[in-house]
């Protein structure tokens, strides 16, 4: 059976992701996050650790929050509201 390619796909955003955010290069994960859609935004904060996903959210531009908040787990959003 063949690999999900949209698996591998979410698996190098997460490690881009992660490498720029050990890395402290904030300005290159906002810039990331801008260049996805909410839907994917919310699937990588859902795929993310708590302590990531708190940091992700603080790069989130603030008029883009309600679009991903609708794609989000109501519990997960319920911490960012």
């Amino acid at each position: 059976m063949a690999k999900n390619p949209n698996a591998k796909l979410t698996q190098q955003t997460l490690q881009a992701f992660n490498e720029a955010l050990e890395s402290g290069t904030f300005v290159e994960v906002r810039r990331m996050l801008r260049s996805m859609a909410p839907s994917e935004t919310a699937h990588l904060i859902e795929s993310s650790p708590p302590r990531v996903r708190n940091i992700l959210w603080k790069l989130i531009d603030k008029d883009e929050e309600g679009d991903i908040l609708q794609y989000l787990n109501e519990e997960i959003a319920a911490d960012f509201l």
